[in-house]
């Protein structure tokens, strides 16, 4: 019944979401670099991965370079 509890909860829930769409959509099912900088950079690229694919669906363009 404390705050920070229910708090965490709420946070729990939508780590366990992006995870199951990290793994379904990103194969990060399984990590084939080894140790756990390995594994950090698994996760890593899932996410930039999961990153670029909602900017796209966002439709946010990227700033125009300067052509001059």
């Amino acid at each position: 019944k404390e705050r920070w509890f229910r708090r965490g909860q709420g946070w729990r829930a939508g780590i366990e979401a992006r995870v199951s769409t990290l793994k379904h959509r990103f194969g990060m099912r399984r990590a084939f670099y080894k140790g756990e900088i390995g594994f950090e950079r698994h996760v890593g690229w899932c996410i930039i991965a999961h990153n670029l694919v909602a900017m796209t669906r966002s439709g946010i363009k990227p700033p125009k370079a300067d052509s001059g």
